[in-house]
């Protein structure tokens, strides 16, 4: 009875460690600014009008219909969601090396910071979404895939965080080339552009990206009301699996020798 207490009480204290660190986190990104958390729109309203703009030179055309405005805000949002806790992983450990090396805290606590200020970010982004969806007369049932969208969002940032940390504490080169890649990443997964402008002859070498069939499994039957393809269903989940089973099969193995490298 004495040891379920006991763990009870380490798990209340894990959760408050991170209430805390998140909480020093937003105050740190929130500080001295005057518009708060309209900041978290910025730079997603930023791609969306730098592609409409784009669209219109070169004819871009979504076809049924879609307005491209909520088609491309659907999309970058969760883009966004996911690189910013990828971005974030390797300084969630990072900036807490000293605590690190004082406290016999399980190091997946500290990594979980990572994860707040942008679900919490993406939380504002969606209310936005809807507005917009509401506003252009957007909406269908398709809604209803956004908890597994988020699910393997959240999965794959995992995994490739963790990979992040555990090659990053030994080649920091992986720590500053994670914004390039990410850069690259997002224009080679169709967020801006239908998937149907690439050839259907290579089109299967855009689903080998997971982000790609993240996104379609929200955006097809959101915006376009057909069915989840389970063709690119199915190998996105089992690929995002992977990553995250890999990324944090290294981490457990580095975890122990972090605060000492570091």
């Amino acid at each position: 009875m004495r040891t379920h207490s006991l763990h009870a009480l380490s798990w209340r204290q894990n959760v408050n460690l991170v209430r805390v660190l998140a909480r020093r986190d937003l105050r740190a990104m929130l500080s001295r600014t005057l518009l708060g958390y309209a900041w978290t729109l910025a730079l997603p309203l930023t791609y969306v009008m730098v592609f409409s703009f784009y669209r219109l030179i070169f004819g871009i055309s979504l076809g049924s219909g879609v307005p491209y405005v909520p088609f491309t805000f659907g999309g970058i949002m969760l883009w966004m969601l996911f690189s910013s806790i990828v971005a974030g992983s390797y300084q969630s450990i990072a900036s807490n090396a000293s605590v690190l090396k004082k406290m016999d805290t399980p190091r997946e606590v500290f990594f979980a910071t990572a994860f707040v200020v942008p679900s919490i970010n993406f939380g504002v982004s969606l209310v936005f979404f809807l507005l917009i969806c509401a506003f252009f007369g957007v909406f269908g049932w398709g809604i209803l895939w956004l908890p597994v969208a988020l699910a393997l969002v959240y999965l794959l940032a995992a995994g490739i965080g963790m990979l992040t940390v555990a090659v990053g504490v030994y080649r920091h080169d992986v720590v500053v080339a994670v914004p390039i890649v990410l850069q690259v990443w997002m224009l080679m997964t169709p967020i801006f552009y239908p998937v149907e402008l690439i050839p259907e002859s290579v089109r299967w070498l855009v689903y080998l990206n997971p982000m790609a069939g993240i996104v379609a499994t929200f955006r097809e039957p959101f915006f376009l009301g057909t069915p989840v393809s389970l063709a690119i269903l199915l190998p996105t989940a089992l690929g995002t699996f992977l990553v995250a089973a890999i990324g944090y099969y290294l981490f457990r193995r580095t975890g122990r020798y972090l605060a000492d490298i570091m």
